[in-house]
């Protein structure tokens, strides 16, 4: 149930009040492109002001659940002359206190627009040289860099395009948006990027690797793709290694023995189940008798049992 003083909030930026922290940034970002001074002038300040504010409430209460201590600007009665009451003073102190943490995002929010315009400025005046893209790329904003990301859509086959994709991807904390974007860009002949992507597997967060690996559903290729997918078997994450198994080719031969230990000493369930699947249609070593026959009598999970029992009765561990 979302508190009544932030629906003001959802208004000001246009968006209904179930909306989530990503369509929060993108209606600022679209608001702060038509209403910031610098674009539409001097007197769009006070407008601008109201979004920025009613953006930086939304965000302490989606990503902090702090929820807004005064109304908008805009919805703030004019303050009565006199003394001020008790309660009325208690509110003035805990606004001054929040005041510099306030001022702080704003500048830093500012900051990133400013850089924004000033490299779209840029942009128009240079033609958005390929050299100028890649350095955006390598920007700690993300309005930047899904700039860069807009400006390389059509240059993706070539190698330094490619290699500051695989550099992006493999920051820590990169938005869901960038992703999206990145993932949007890959079309069904780019399996080499997803070469140079396992080559890095194990540092790229799972939020970003799991619509990576989505997407290599699309990839058009003659063979099944475990050569893309077995690097992925490193990566500590379950729902990555869940993804892998589940998109591991039927046809494909096993993953190797190293590997096949350390999955089969795993105990989730989206994880043995797709693995215990190939190893029944493939046959299991015969020293994974012992894990597979443990998985039969001790997993908490049924299916986990039903499916070691199944290789191991069947003979499939030879």
């Amino acid at each position: 149930m979302i508190p009544a003083e932030l629906e003001s909030r959802f208004r000001v930026l246009g968006i209904g009040p179930a909306s989530d922290w990503d369509a929060v940034k993108s209606a600022f970002r679209r608001l702060a492109r038509t209403c910031h001074p610098d674009v539409a002038g001097p007197e769009s300040s006070a407008r601008f002001a109201e979004i920025n504010e009613a953006y930086m409430d939304l965000k302490g209460y989606l990503l902090s659940g702090k929820t807004p201590q005064a109304p908008l600007r805009r919805e703030r009665a004019p303050s009565r002359k006199g003394r001020p009451g008790p309660f009325r003073t208690k509110e003035r102190e805990q606004g001054r206190s929040e005041e510099p943490h306030r001022r702080v995002r704003q500048a830093l929010d500012e900051a990133a627009r400013r850089v924004e315009s000033l490299l779209r400025q840029a942009t128009e005046q240079t033609g958005g040289s390929l050299s100028s893209h890649l350095e955006r790329l390598r920007s700690v904003h993300p309005a930047v860099i899904l700039l860069a990301l807009d400006g390389l859509a059509d240059c993706r086959g070539d190698e330094k395009v490619r290699k500051g994709l695989v550099e992006l991807l493999s920051r820590p904390g990169l938005e869901r948006e960038i992703v999206d974007r990145v993932v949007s860009m890959i079309g069904p002949d780019d399996g080499d990027l997803f070469i140079r992507l396992g080559r890095k597997a194990a540092q790229i967060e799972a939020g970003t690797a799991l619509p990576l690996l989505r997407s290599l559903r699309s990839l058009r290729r003659g063979g099944g793709n475990e050569d893309l997918l077995s690097p992925w078997l490193v990566h500590p994450a379950e729902k990555v290694l869940a993804e892998v198994l589940a998109q591991w080719p039927l046809t494909a031969s096993l993953p190797d023995d190293l590997t096949l230990s350390r999955l089969l000493r795993r105990q989730e369930e989206s994880i043995l189940i797709p693995l215990l699947r190939l190893l029944h249609r493939h046959g299991a070593p015969a020293w994974a008798f012992f894990s597979l026959r443990k998985l039969a009598a001790d997993h908490p999970a049924t299916a986990v049992r039903v499916w070691a029992r199944s290789v191991v009765s069947r003979g499939d561990v030879g």
